[in-house]
């Protein structure tokens, strides 16, 4: 059997080419494989700092915001979340923002407005921001009425958008 290949100078050519294709070095294998670990432990604490992070960012999220509930609001346990069984506008934010801040004036529900409060109240389900400068004694229901009434009167185009 004689297909042309000069077997006896295949063996004897002084050429080093590499002919141990499947040789693996195995201390830089090792070396690899102790560096994605390293990267892989890296990378979880990462993902556990990043997820404390986000949970303490919530946590004191909600220690600077409250939701006020109103008789017709249900729980959704389903959701973690109030339900509002009315409309969130601009009277039941002034309300609302009374409520948490009993010492609010006219001027502080309007500074709250301007600085973007109105629609952070819209875009969370009534969330309010709570000022620590402005909390007191828990106003009657009769008192919220008459000053968002009264507020409105007053400024009810400044808060619209």
């Amino acid at each position: 059997m004689n297909d042309g290949l000069n077997v006896h100078q295949f063996k004897t050519t002084d050429s080093h080419s590499s002919v141990n294709v499947n040789y693996i070095n195995k201390p830089a294998t090792k070396k690899l494989a102790k560096r994605k670990l390293r990267l892989g432990r890296i990378m979880a604490v990462i993902a556990v700092v990043g997820g404390i992070t986000w949970l303490g960012a919530s946590a004191i999220d909600s220690h600077n915001y409250e939701q006020v509930e109103h008789p017709r609001d249900t729980y959704d346990t389903a959701e973690g979340k109030l339900k509002h069984g009315h409309e969130l506008n601009e009277r039941t934010f002034v309300q609302d923002y009374k409520i948490v801040n009993e010492n609010a004036t006219d001027q502080d529900v309007l500074d709250a407005i301007y600085a973007g409060e109105y629609d952070y109240y819209l875009d969370h389900e009534g969330k309010v921001r709570i000022n620590r400068e402005l909390q007191g004694e828990a106003p009657k229901n009769t008192d919220v009425i008459a000053f968002s009434e009264q507020f409105l009167e007053e400024h009810g185009g400044k808060g619209k958008r």
